[in-house]
């Protein structure tokens, strides 16, 4: 019965098309927004997305996330993320887990990032070690090396690019099993308020992808974001609420044969 169980849940978990490590979104911000900010700004937990990300925060950073994927208890998901600045960079940290007792995926990640040239470029990396339990079988574990960039074209007009898992890592003995991905991203700041991004992601195993994502700050402390994932057709929508150096957010992603998936986040940064 738990054999079965396990197979079902691969089954489900690769219907979507997400390989080992490949999650709909890290947090509710990144799902609010699906996956579109490569290149966004000073958006604290973004070097999950993109490694150069975190030289731009302007400050310590501790966050909290949860999500219960498509409602099934086998799929719970889980990460805390930390971020100090330094200098004129950052060390960022992040643990991740997801799935249950039968099968357990965790990741653990290390980032650093610089910014140069007044802020104009900013490049950064970051370390994974992956690690996955499952009833019945040994476990495994790997490593996976991604690097990143921002540049500021002009101060409305921004790209990124990034490239996940350059080591090509694999897991019993597959290299497909952890995606190799490289993504090219736009973002698009007509108005202090309003950002608009755009991402096209090349899994090397399959299809191309495209993200779009926009955010609209309300007043200081309320902000609105949508997004757009064409992977399995998701769209999303998400609120953060920030004050007093807390943020609580919360968003939803709709897969229209899976249901949706609730994300909520609760985040410290101090004020500087």
């Amino acid at each position: 019965m738990k054999v079965l169980a396990l197979v079902s849940l691969l089954a489900i978990w690769i219907q979507p098309l997400y390989g080992g490590f490949d999650y709909p979104a890290y947090s509710a911000r990144n799902a609010g927004l699906g996956n579109s900010y490569l290149a966004g700004g000073e958006i604290r937990d973004g070097f999950l997305l993109n490694p150069a990300l975190s030289a731009l925060s302007t400050g310590s950073y501790a966050a909290l996330n949860y999500a219960n994927l498509y409602g099934m208890s086998e799929l719970q998901f889980a990460n805390g993320i930390a971020l100090l600045p330094y200098n004129r960079g950052s060390i960022g940290l992040a643990v991740q887990t997801l799935g249950s007792g039968i099968y357990r995926e965790s990741q653990l990640t290390i980032n650093t990032a610089k910014a140069f040239y007044n802020r104009h470029l900013s490049i950064g990396i970051s370390l994974h070690y992956y690690h996955v339990t499952a009833e019945g079988y040994a476990q495994t574990a790997s490593w996976g090396l991604d690097a990143g960039f921002r540049y500021r074209i002009q101060d409305r007009l921004y790209i990124a690019g990034t490239l996940s898992n350059i080591n090509q890592p694999g897991l019993y003995g597959h290299a497909e099993e952890i995606p190799q991905i490289a993504e090219a991203g736009v973002a698009y700041v007509p108005l202090p308020e309003i950002s608009a991004y755009l991402a096209v992601r090349k899994d090397s195993w399959h299809a191309p992808e495209i993200s779009l994502g926009a955010s609209c700050r309300i007043y200081e402390q309320l902000e609105i974001l949508s997004g757009y994932s064409s992977a399995s057709a998701m769209p999303s929508l998400g609120i953060v609420l920030d004050a007093f150096g807390v943020e609580a957010s919360y968003a939803v992603q709709h897969h229209f044969d899976l249901g949706p998936t609730h994300y909520i986040g609760l985040a410290f940064h101090p004020r500087s």
